[in-house]
C-alpha cells in the first residue's frame, strides 16, 4: 500500500528507474551478443551502445511526451538498421538476432494509455512496426518468419489491452 501510493506521487522517479533499467538491460543484452553487437567494435559500435542507452532513457518521458519516445527509439533503431544493411558499417555477431532495443516494446503502450487520439496512436505503433520490419527484412536467413510474428506480437500487444 505504501509503495503503491508513493509510486503514483512520483510518477516521474518510477518512470527514470524504468529507463534505467531498459537501459542496463538493452547495454546488457547487447554487449553480451543478444542483439546486434559486432565481432570486432570499433568506434560506430561503441557510439551506437551509448545512442542506444540515451534512446532507452527517454523512455522517463513515455507519460508526457508518448510520440517523442517512439520517435527517438524508432530513428535509433532504423538509423542502426541502416548502418547494419545496406550501408555494412556495423557487422552483428550474430545476424539473426532483433537489433531494435527492448525499449520499444514498452515505448508502443504509451500512445494507446496517454494519448487522447487513438488514430495517432495507431499510426505511431505502425511506424515502430515499420521500422522493425525494416529491421527484420535486413537478416535474410531462415528465421525470418519467428523474428517477424515476435515483432508483431510485440506491436499488437498495445492494441489488444485496453487502458484501466
Amino acid at each position: 500500500m505504501i509503495v503503491a501510493r508513493w509510486s503514483r506521487q512520483h510518477r516521474l522517479a518510477v518512470d527514470a528507474l524504468i529507463a534505467v533499467c531498459f537501459a542496463l538491460l538493452d547495454t546488457g543484452a547487447t554487449l553480451t551478443g543478444a542483439s546486434w553487437w559486432p565481432v570486432h567494435p570499433g568506434p560506430l559500435a561503441w557510439v551506437m551502445l551509448a545512442a542506444q542507452a540515451l534512446a532507452d532513457l527517454s523512455l522517463t518521458a513515455r507519460r508526457r511526451a508518448p510520440m517523442v519516445v517512439i520517435a527517438i527509439l524508432g530513428g535509433y533503431t532504423l538509423a542502426l538498421s541502416l548502418l547494419i544493411s545496406p550501408a555494412g558499417a556495423l557487422t552483428p555477431a550474430n545476424a539473426g538476432n532483433v537489433w531494435a532495443p527492448f525499449g520499444t516494446v514498452l515505448a508502443a503502450y504509451g500512445p494507446f494509455y496517454y494519448c487522447q487520439n487513438r488514430r495517432t496512436a495507431f499510426a505511431a505503433v505502425g511506424v515502430l512496426t515499420a521500422h522493425r520490419g525494416q529491421d527484420l527484412g535486413a537478416v535474410g536467413d531462415g528465421d525470418h518468419d519467428r523474428r517477424a510474428q515476435d515483432s508483431g506480437r510485440a506491436a499488437a500487444g498495445p492494441v489488444l489491452q485496453r487502458p484501466s
